[in-house]
């Protein structure tokens, strides 16, 4: 009887501690839950097996328990918060989308933007320190024959034009020729480029002044050529605007032996020389870049090349020009891969074949350094030499000072 008393009496204490603990627990629930609302916001929800009071926009899980009218798991939201909330999200997603489109615009695609830059940076390189006639020198009167020679023949030396390396007839005084013609041109810096000044570097290129190549052409002229450089429908297009081109002939493609047919001269080529010069002055002024201007002097190259103005060395004396021009505009001269391929080629691949000539032209000035200082003991030494032998040449003086 009394262990069965004092049983009792010790399940009433448990239950009593029981009681007061699960007060503490709510009282605590309701703390950290209520955030200081007032009552009237508040709703009792079972969380747990524990009656608590919850605001009334708080959302049951169903692992957190059942409300009073029996749901689990749906929230007892207001619907006039939720609404909120629906804006606040389409809100937010909005302005995310906009930020994405506008760093997908910034970026670019990534071709287009690795070729901008690569262009932007190439025309920088291009663009070099120093004054017209330095430009045009900086090669140096050793190395200058580079400039002189095709690209794809400088692998056998600067003699082989003089030496036939190149599987051609040997042609004994081409370095000599080119390098006074090279010089008459460099004494036309500080002044616009003119007809006379072409006529006075031609006639440098040959030993002969009287030979036949340096007489003005007369009549059509055909040019043949074996493959092009260009899809042949743009370049017939090309071809067919072109004044200074009076047909453009392919009769087979599978085997694309092509004849272009050079317009015969509608006046003196003199005269029309001088037109494409001052044409191209014209488009110097009106350039508003750098890229402008190289597309203008590329085009004045091609005019000239198309106008083919004498019988011979048209080629030798329009390379030259060319650097003369891209000097005077503070642009690296070239070195062309094959002068040639001028007639079958657009003017944008044209173009880039001039490009490509400027960077191996970069290439060897960066090996070699500014040779600009070489060309006046060259010329002190031509000074001395002329005393003696007035008919001497500079790259007689040249070929006997690298023999020393």
């Amino acid at each position: 009887m009394f262990e069965q008393r004092k049983n009792t009496n010790e399940d009433k204490s448990k239950a009593a501690a029981n009681v007061i603990i699960q007060r503490k627990n709510n009282e605590k629930s309701k703390a950290s839950i209520t955030d200081n609302r007032p009552v009237t916001q508040l709703k009792r929800v079972l969380i747990n097996g524990v009656l608590t009071n919850v605001p009334d926009d708080y959302v049951v899980q169903p692992s957190q328990g059942r409300r009073l009218d029996g749901a689990i798991g749906e929230p007892q939201t207001n619907p006039e918060n939720n609404l909120e909330r629906n804006k606040e999200v389409r809100r937010l997603s909005y302005e995310a989308a906009l930020l994405r489109q506008q760093q997908a615009r910034e970026r670019g695609m990534p071709r287009i933007k690795q070729e901008r830059e690569s262009d932007e940076s190439f025309h920088n390189q291009l663009i070099l320190t120093g004054n017209s006639k330095a430009i045009y020198d900086r090669m140096g009167p050793f190395e200058k024959w580079r400039e002189h020679i095709d690209g794809r023949h400088q692998q056998h030396g600067r003699e082989v034009y003089t030496k036939a390396l190149h599987g051609k007839d040997p042609d004994p005084d081409y370095n000599k020729n080119m390098l006074e013609a090279d010089r008459s041109i460099s004494n036309t810096f500080g002044r616009r480029f003119n007809a006379r000044d072409f006529h006075e570097a031609h006639k440098a290129t040959f030993s002969d002044p009287t030979e036949f190549g340096t007489h003005f052409r007369k009549g059509p002229l055909d040019i043949n050529y074996r493959g092009f450089k260009s899809p042949i429908d743009k370049l017939r297009l090309e071809h067919r605007e072109d004044p200074l081109i009076d047909s453009f002939n392919t009769p087979n493609i599978e085997t694309p032996n092509h004849t272009v047919k050079l317009a015969d001269p509608t006046k003196h080529p003199s005269e029309m020389v001088q037109d494409i010069l001052n044409q191209h002055y014209e488009n110097i002024g009106l350039a508003e870049s750098s890229d402008d201007k190289f597309q203008a002097i590329a085009k004045t190259h091609k005019n000239l090349e198309n106008l083919h103005p004498y019988v011979d060395h048209n080629s030798r004396v329009n390379r030259l020009v060319l650097n003369r021009l891209l000097a005077e505009q503070g642009m690296a001269p070239a070195i062309l891969e094959n002068p040639l391929d001028v007639h079958h080629s657009d003017m944008e691949t044209w173009s880039d074949s001039i490009k490509s000539g400027q960077e191996k032209w970069l290439s060897h000035v960066r090996r070699l350094g500014d040779q600009t200082d070489e060309w006046q003991e060259l010329n002190k030494r031509s000074s001395m030499a002329k005393r003696f032998s007035p008919s001497i040449s500079h790259e007689e003086i040249i070929n006997e000072f690298m023999r020393k």
